[in-house]
C-alpha cells in the first residue's frame, strides 16, 4: 500500500484515525488543548482516563481550539513535504471555533498557496468525522484526484447522522447543558438522553429521552433502518465510551439485521470530548452514498418489522 503523494488532509486532534488510513493518505493533525486547573497541554498529551478522573474530582476542566497560526504551520509543513494540495476537515463549527481558525490560517498563506488549500465546512465531529476521512481515504487509494476527493466529500458529508447516549446525566449538568432541576428529575427517573448533531444547523440537540438502554437501541436501529432504506451504500460507525457490553450488544442486533454491513468501531471519543460527554455511553454514526429508487415496502419483510421482532416482549 503506497501513500498518495499529491495531496494531504488536515484534521483536528479529536478525529481518531488508525494506521491503515494514514498509510493511504498523509494526515496532519492540529491539536486542541485541555486545561485541568492550571495545567494546559495539547489534547494528545492527555488521556481520557486522566480527564475522567479530573471530572470526578470536580476539578476545573476546559478546552480550547487551535490558533490560526497552528493551522498555518500545518499547511506550510505539508507544502514543504511536497504535497500540492491540502483538504482541511475541521470539526463542526457549532461545537468549536476550530473551523474559523482553519480558515484564518489559510488566509495567512501567500495567495498562490491559498489556491491549493480547501477548508470544508462540516457538521461532523469526532468519530463521525473520522468515518468521513476513512471513506475519502478509500477513494484516494482508488486513484481519485484531489478535485474528485473534494467533490466526493461535498457529496456525502451532508448525509451523515451522529447520535449517542450517556449512562449518566452528570456530564451534561456539569457542562451547563442541563439545569439542576432537570438533572435531579432525570437522575431519579433514570432518563437516558439521546443526543445528536442537527444535520441542518450543526447544533447538539436532545433527540429523545428514554428510560432504558433497550429503548436507546430501538431508536438507533430505527435511524439505521431509515438510512439503509434511503441509500445504496451506508458506512456505519459505532463508538463505545466505557460501555463495551452495551455497544457489543447493539452491534450484534444491527449485524443480525444487516449481515453485510460496512462498519467500524471506535474505542472512545478521546480526551477532549470526554470533557463534555464523560466516559460512560455509546453511540452510532453513519454516512450514506447514492440514493435508492426502490420502495422498501415492496420487500418480503420490512426492516422495521424485523426491528420490532427484536424488541418483542416475551
Amino acid at each position: 500500500m503506497s501513500q498518495n503523494k499529491d495531496y494531504a488532509f488536515v484534521v483536528d486532534s479529536t478525529t481518531a484515525l488508525n494506521k491503515d488510513i494514514t498509510d493511504i493518505v498523509r494526515v496532519e493533525k492540529v491539536s486542541l488543548s485541555i486545561t485541568v486547573e492550571n495545567l494546559n497541554k495539547p489534547e494528545n498529551e492527555w488521556t481520557s482516563e486522566e480527564i475522567a478522573q479530573a471530572l470526578k474530582e470536580n476539578k476545573n476542566v476546559h478546552s480550547a481550539c487551535p490558533s490560526p497560526a497552528e493551522f498555518a504551520q500545518a499547511y506550510e509543513k505539508l507544502f514543504d513535504e511536497g504535497y500540492k494540495d491540502i483538504l482541511v476537515l475541521p470539526m463542526n463549527k457549532s461545537i468549536s471555533h476550530t473551523y474559523e481558525s482553519a480558515v484564518m490560517g489559510r488566509q495567512v498563506l501567500d495567495e498562490e498557496k491559498q489556491k491549493h488549500v480547501v477548508v470544508l465546512e462540516l457538521f461532523e465531529a469526532n468519530y463521525g468525522l473520522a468515518l468521513l476521512v476513512m471513506i475519502l481515504a478509500k477513494y484516494s487509494e482508488q486513484g481519485f484526484t484531489f478535485e474528485q476527493v473534494v467533490a466526493k466529500a461535498k457529496e456525502i458529508a451532508p448525509t451523515f447522522h451522529e447520535c449517542w447516549t450517556l449512562s449518566t446525566l452528570e456530564p451534561l449538568y456539569k457542562g451547563g447543558r442541563l439545569s439542576r432541576f432537570s438533572f435531579i428529575v432525570g437522575a431519579f427517573l433514570k432518563i437516558k438522553p439521546i443526543i445528536g448533531i442537527n444535520e441542518t444547523k450543526g447544533s447538539l440537540e436532545a433527540e429523545k429521552k428514554v428510560r432504558t438502554f433497550n429503548d436507546v437501541d430501538k431508536y438507533f436501529l430505527d435511524k439505521i433502518a431509515e438510512a439503509m432504506n434511503k441509500f445504496k451504500h451506508v458506512y456505519m460507525s459505532f463508538v463505545h465510551m466505557g460501555e463495551d457490553d452495551l455497544t457489543n450488544n447493539l452491534i450484534k442486533k444491527v449485524t443480525d439485521l444487516y449481515p453485510d454491513l460496512d462498519y467500524t468501531v471506535f474505542d472512545g471519543v478521546g480526551p477532549l470530548f470526554t470533557v463534555h460527554l464523560g466516559d460512560a455511553g455509546y453511540g452510532i454514526g453513519f454516512i450514506g452514498e447514492g440514493l435508492k429508487n426502490e420502495n422498501p415496502t415492496n420487500k418480503e419483510e420490512s426492516i422495521p418489522t424485523k426491528i420490532m421482532k427484536l424488541f418483542k416482549k416475551d
